[in-house]
């Protein structure tokens, strides 16, 4: 850690535990480092130390599938531009040819607005108060659980800026120009071996290398029992070495419990490349120490900007079950 780092830290940590603003804010002020969040925001408080924030970071990367198989842009402004154009056919040319022209290309801009995703733990001035508890850890851990969480469900299931929050994969499902819901036939046991296959080579080819399938344990568990009707063989491929993922088809699987449970109508199965959906973070986390609201608590009011949209919607395909 730099002489910077350092100094950063232990007026952090001067504010957590005592709330004493001066060095952090002269800091803050001294550093510029206002500049890099969005100040027009009206939660005030104080960018997170760098400590804290890898911690946070790293745990959050290192337990949302979302974020482990989706793009993600780092970005320093409130929003980013997707600019997607539609394929243009090259020609090939030898050393006296002429190249043809093409067509216009079609360009079509999705704007990815960044969100404000609050978290809010409290801890006692008695824990604050205790040298021996790294109160760095703590909150770190904890803000990465809590944002963990909201961000997950918001990239799942999300409704976009009418509620002020991502826009979930699952929100085109079924629309006009959506993402395309593929139904199943069993209706006793909501799907089968059939479906899975619709489902799988619904999918357009420039997609599949890339492609994977997202669902609830509910949906692994009566996955891993279908076979194929033809061989005998479960369709279910387990991983070999540990660390690797379980495969179906082919293409690897995860599970999120925020994709719905198997049920009458759920959209329980995602089929597709995941890294046509893109997540933005907005740079710096602030944190806002509050001693009086949660009395005899001391609550700290974080803020974090992130933002996630659909960027191709043929590149996902939805089972819903019968």
């Amino acid at each position: 850690k730099s002489a910077e780092d350092f100094e950063y830290k232990n007026a952090f940590n001067t504010y957590i535990k005592k709330g004493i603003e001066t060095d952090l804010n002269n800091i803050e002020v001294k550093r510029d480092l206002t500049s890099v969040i969005d100040t027009s925001s009206s939660y005030g408080g104080y960018l997170l130390s760098p400590n804290i924030q890898k911690i946070m970071i790293d745990t959050i990367e290192e337990n949302s599938i979302m974020r482990k198989i989706c793009s993600v842009q780092e970005i320093s402004s409130s929003s980013l531009d997707v600019i997607d154009g539609s394929n243009m056919t090259p020609s090939w040319l030898n050393e006296t040819g002429t190249v043809n022209d093409t067509d216009t290309a079609i360009f079509s801009k999705t704007t990815i607005n960044t969100f404000d995703l609050v978290a809010q733990p409290k801890v006692s001035q008695k824990m604050l108060d205790d040298s021996a508890i790294d109160i760095e850890q703590w909150l770190a851990n904890r803000l990465a659980e809590d944002f963990m969480q909201a961000e997950e469900d918001a990239f799942i299931n999300g409704t976009g800026a009418v509620d002020n929050q991502p826009t979930g994969i699952l929100s085109y499902v079924g629309e006009s120009d959506g993402i395309e819901a593929i139904t199943s036939d069993d209706s006793a046991k909501h799907f089968n071996e059939e479906d899975i296959l619709d489902l799988y080579y619904s999918l357009n080819d420039k997609y599949v290398n890339n492609a994977s399938f997202l669902m609830p344990r509910s949906a692994m568990k009566a996955i891993r029992q279908l076979k194929d009707s033809t061989s005998g063989h479960y369709l279910w491929n387990p991983a070999l070495l540990a660390g690797q993922v379980d495969t179906l088809l082919g293409a690897p699987i995860y599970q999120s419990s925020y994709v719905p449970v198997v049920d009458t109508a759920s959209k329980s199965i995602i089929f597709g490349d995941f890294r046509k959906y893109q997540i933005v973070d907005r740079v710096g986390v602030r944190i806002l120490r509050d001693p009086y609201t949660a009395k005899p608590y001391v609550r700290f009011y974080t803020t974090k900007r992130v933002g996630g949209d659909v960027i191709d919607k043929n590149a996902f395909k939805c089972l819903v079950c019968a």
